[in-house]
C-alpha cells in the first residue's frame, strides 16, 4: 500500500540529538510536537526538496563529442516548505482579521498577507573527510506585505509614500493577536469592472523589525517579541504515522501570514536545511 497525505507529521523535538533546548526556537513556537501545547499553528502540508547537482564534464577528443558529459556532484543540499492553519487550537477564518493604518489608507480592508524572509548563505568548508551535505546560515532579515480595501464613495484614496504605524490583526480571540510595526506604502493599484467590487491594493515594506502580540496560547511567535535571527533546528518530517520520514537541521528562511475574509487563516513557512538529512 502506498502512504496517503493525512498520515504525515512535523514535528519539532523539545531537545535536539545533543540534548539542546529547542523550546524557544522559533520554528518549535510555530510548528510544536504532539506533547507541546502552546504552538501556534496547526500544520496541514508539508513538501521538502532535495538536490545534487550535475556537472558537465565533457572534453576534448581525438573524435570529437557529439553529446555533453554530466557527473554528479556528490554534494546535496535541501529545503522545505511547512504550511499550517492558524491558532493550532481552533482555526480561524479572516474575516476576524484587521488592518490599522492611521497614516494611510485603511477604509474597509477586505485582506492582507505579510511575508517575512532571511537570507541564507552557503558556508560549506573542505575537511578531513570530504561534506555530503552543504551547510547554510542565516543572514538579514526583512518583511514586506500587501493589503486591499474596498473603494468607498465617500473617502478619497491615497497612493503611494506614506509611512507611520501599522497593526495587522490576525485574530481577536483573548488578547488581539497582532502584528505591528512601521511601514512604508510603496504601490498602490486601483481599477474597475463591470459587475465587480471596485478595490485598491496596496504594498508596503516594514520599516525595521515587527513585534507580535496575542494571548499566550495563540499569539504567532511569543507575545510581546520581535523578530530575530532564526536559530538552526532540529525537524523531522514524516510520511508515514510519525515512524517514517526524514530528520534534519533547518532554519526559517520565510514566513507568510494569509488572512482573507472567506478563507482559513495560513501561515507557511519556508526552511533551509544545513548538513545532512538522515531517513527513517
Amino acid at each position: 500500500m502506498a502512504a496517503i497525505g493525512h498520515k504525515g507529521f512535523v514535528s519539532v523535538p523539545d531537545t535536539d540529538a545533543s540534548a539542546a533546548s529547542q523550546t524557544t526556537h522559533m520554528l518549535y513556537r510555530l510548528v510544536g510536537n504532539a506533547t507541546s501545547s502552546n504552538n501556534s499553528t496547526r500544520p496541514f502540508a508539508f513538501s521538502l526538496a532535495f538536490n545534487e547537482a550535475a556537472q558537465d564534464i565533457t572534453g576534448f577528443a581525438s573524435t570529437a563529442p557529439v553529446v555533453r558529459s554530466q557527473q554528479p556532484s556528490g554534494i546535496a543540499e535541501w529545503s522545505g516548505t511547512i504550511t499550517g492553519y492558524y491558532p493550532k487550537t481552533k482555526p480561524l477564518s479572516g474575516h476576524v482579521g484587521n488592518v490599522t493604518f492611521a497614516d494611510g489608507f485603511d477604509t474597509c480592508p477586505r485582506s492582507f498577507s505579510i511575508d517575512f524572509a532571511w537570507e541564507s548563505f552557503e558556508q560549506t568548508c573542505m575537511g578531513t573527510t570530504a561534506p555530503e551535505w552543504m551547510e547554510h546560515r542565516p543572514g538579514l532579515g526583512s518583511g514586506t506585505g500587501t493589503y486591499q480595501c474596498l473603494v468607498p464613495v465617500n473617502a478619497p484614496l491615497t497612493l503611494v509614500g506614506q509611512t507611520g504605524s501599522a497593526e495587522f490583526r490576525i485574530a481577536n480571540t483573548g488578547t488581539p493577536c497582532t502584528i505591528t510595526g512601521s511601514i512604508h506604502i510603496n504601490s498602490a493599484s486601483v481599477g474597475a469592472r463591470i459587475g465587480e467590487n471596485v478595490v485598491v491594493d496596496y504594498g508596503f515594506t516594514f520599516n525595521g523589525n515587527a513585534t507580535f502580540a496575542g494571548t499566550a496560547g495563540d499569539s504567532l511567535l511569543a507575545n510581546g517579541t520581535t523578530l530575530i535571527e532564526p536559530q538552526e533546528t532540529e525537524v523531522k518530517f514524516f510520511t508515514v504515522n510519525s515512524t517514517e520520514g526524514f530528520t534534519g537541521r533547518c532554519f526559517l528562511t520565510g514566513m507568510s501570514i494569509s488572512v482573507a475574509i472567506g478563507s482559513p487563516i495560513e501561515v507557511n513557512l519556508t526552511v533551509q536545511g544545513t548538513g545532512a538529512v538522515s531517513i527513517t
